[in-house]
């Protein structure tokens, strides 16, 4: 069978996030998914004669990068020079997001979501088998501790690595038809979901599966969530039982993601004192120039140190309060009137075949809420592969047996 040139350019991308490791050290690393998305844009911007960019969308995403590009310059010759490094290695991060962007968005109709899903499962499943050769002293350690916890360096630390996991549970659970295929993925990813403790990704899934339930129309989802959640948690509970430590691993469990219900704390504490950094963020946004409100201080204008928390930051790890103090009220309004376009298309036209990709959206969208992805240098360009077909998802062809062929 011959191969199509979108499926080896994304497949080859997709194979970096298990398999990334820092090339070139510097002035900020350069990661191996980094090199690729140069090369493979390079290659398909000569081969095409430059027809590559020569896309709606494309032109778009290109001219805003452009625009983030300017005022970033600005801040750094005008406000700034301190943070001339970072301001340049946050734009690189931009400018590879805005390149795979691009780059899917030339190949969209020939790389069909199924294949997308099949690949993503596999490269979800080599990094599950990557964390556990690397760090098999942290898995079961059910710690928040650095040095403790997992980490996953490759893919950017243990948030990404929960959001990686959790669009491979969401594939899974929605997308494999097999029953013992999808208990068993299903289980491996949310189990490692839980295992790095991330309160975001462990709350994004199960909201994800509620939300998604609610956009089935025939409401067969609903019956898969029940099936499944008791099969889960009564597997997780003989876990418990037969590992001999259920006592020790329920409280620590319970600690970590329930403590706002079971202590008196507060949300900011509940939060890891990201209320302090948000209202910290807000105060030098309210203080800043006019220029600096409405169009931002820079792709990597925030790097400080708070004095609440006493930790230095170089993220609100909210994706909106990122956008707002990075690139301005402007890009803000319009991030979320794209945001809202997207969902106003899901909902135009509910498709029990859009439900998968329903599902990796609003799941997307929940860590965004807490994990920034988008300006991860090693997998923030996975938000523009499926930024691709959000925002398509009307020109794709459900109905096309490659397109909307389940795992079976």
């Amino acid at each position: 069978m011959r191969l199509k040139v979108g499926n080896v350019v994304v497949g080859l991308l997709l194979f970096t996030i298990p398999f990334n490791f820092i090339v070139i050290e510097g002035i900020g690393n350069i990661y191996l998914s980094t090199l690729v998305v140069l090369l493979e844009f390079l290659l398909l911007f000569i081969n095409s004669e430059g027809n590559i960019v020569n896309k709606k969308y494309s032109l778009l995403a290109l001219f805003i990068f452009l625009i983030t590009v300017f005022v970033t310059f600005v801040n750094v010759v005008v406000f700034d020079p301190s943070l001339m490094k970072f301001q340049i290695t946050n734009t690189a991060i931009y400018f590879q997001v805005t390149l795979t962007f691009i780059i899917v968005n030339y190949y969209y109709r020939q790389i069909s979501l199924n294949f997308i899903y099949k690949l993503f499962l596999i490269i979800g499943f080599i990094s599950v088998v990557r964390v556990i050769i690397e760090e098999p002293n942290h898995i079961f350690k059910f710690s928040i501790a650095w040095k403790e916890r997992i980490e996953s360096l490759f893919i950017g630390g243990v948030n990404n690595f929960a959001l990686i996991s959790g669009i491979a549970f969401i594939i899974s659970f929605f997308h494999i038809k097999r029953n013992w295929l999808k208990s068993f993925l299903c289980i491996v990813f949310f189990t490692f979901i839980v295992l790095t403790m991330s309160r975001g990704g462990l709350f994004a899934a199960i909201l994800t599966l509620f939300a998604a339930s609610l956009y089935d129309k025939n409401r067969n989802t609903f019956r898969l969530l029940v099936k499944y959640s008791l099969s889960i948690i009564s597997i997780g509970i003989i876990v418990l039982l037969l590992s001999g430590k259920a006592e020790i691993i329920y409280n620590k469990l319970l600690l970590r993601f329930f403590n706002l219900f079971t202590h008196k704390i507060d949300l900011n504490t509940f939060f890891s004192s990201r209320g302090d950094l948000i209202s910290d963020i807000l105060t030098r946004f309210s203080n800043s120039s006019i220029f600096q409100i409405l169009f931002g201080h820079g792709n990597g204008g925030i790097d400080f140190y708070n004095s609440a928390s006493k930790i230095y930051f170089e993220t609100s790890h909210n994706i909106f309060i990122d956008i707002l103090y990075k690139n301005g009220l402007l890009l803000l309004l319009f991030y979320l009137a794209l945001l809202f376009y997207i969902l106003w298309l899901f909902l135009k036209n509910r498709n029990k075949n859009k439900l998968t990709l329903f599902g990796i959206f609003f799941f997307i969208q929940l860590e965004l809420i807490v994990n920034p992805i988008l300006f991860a240098a090693q997998v923030g360009w996975l938000y523009a592969i499926f930024m691709v077909y959000f925002l398509h998802q009307d020109q794709l062809n459900f109905n096309d047996q490659n397109e909307n062929k389940a795992i079976q």
